[in-house]
């Protein structure tokens, strides 16, 4: 299903790992796949043609976001033969904090005064990001991965359907055309009574008449109830 979507569509996926550590990432998030089976994922995405990298988010402060620790992260993604590695640091919201906050205490209690401190409005301040951003850009660099997926092309040209509502519409002349006697007058606005379009000035074709058809349906549809209309 995915090769034939980035066939007709362009696409990539974008799989999460933030850790190398299958202990830690077991505690924190219970019940999802290990880090090196993650990593399989992407490496068995690649050769099956679909573009697949790692996305490093969320990165928790004191936790996951040693150089070092990144460092390996980003040789891993290497490895497997990610197209991309993309990170960012974490953004502590109201649907995050009241489960993040017990783990922290419980699991690095020496950590809570440092997440206090940089998570005031639940956003990492600008200093903390750039940090961030520059050790990723420079990770990157060493090992030639993109920080984001190429341009979502697909990979052949999808071919055009064409619309059977259309083949059954009044073949007009095209605009600029000699009109012919009882051509120049377009059905549509016949039917609402405006009259003949040439001597309004104004050229009838294919297309025109498909437009005026198109806010001709709008116009008479009836109104909303009050309820949906809101």
């Amino acid at each position: 299903m995915l090769r034939e979507l980035h066939a007709r569509a362009g696409g990539a996926v974008c799989v999460s790992v933030t850790s190398l550590d299958a202990a830690l990432l077991r505690r924190l998030e219970p019940g999802t796949p290990p880090p090196l089976r993650r990593l399989e994922t992407v490496r068995r995405l690649v050769e099956a043609g679909i573009p697949a990298g790692v996305m490093a988010m969320p990165l928790l402060p004191g936790i996951a976001d040693e150089a070092d620790a990144l460092a390996a992260l980003a040789a891993a993604a290497r490895a497997c033969g990610a197209c991309f590695f993309m990170a960012g640091a974490l953004r502590l919201g109201p649907n995050l904090a009241p489960w993040f906050s017990p783990f922290l205490r419980s699991e690095r209690p020496d950590l809570v005064p440092l997440y206090r401190r940089l998570y005031p409005t639940g956003y990492a301040p600008r200093p903390y990001v750039e940090q961030l951003h520059a050790t990723v850009a420079s990770l990157r660099a060493d090992f030639g991965l993109p920080a984001a997926p190429a341009p979502l092309l697909p990979a052949r040209e999808p071919a055009q359907l064409a619309l059977a509502w259309e083949s059954r519409q009044p073949r007009l002349p095209v605009s600029g055309s000699t009109y012919h006697s009882g051509m120049d007058r377009c059905p549509v606005w016949h039917e609402m009574g405006v009259g003949d379009a040439h001597t309004m000035g104004i050229r009838v074709d294919h297309a025109t008449t498909l437009s005026c058809r198109r806010w001709v349906e709008m116009a008479r549809r009836p109104p909303l109830p009050p309820l949906l209309a809101l």
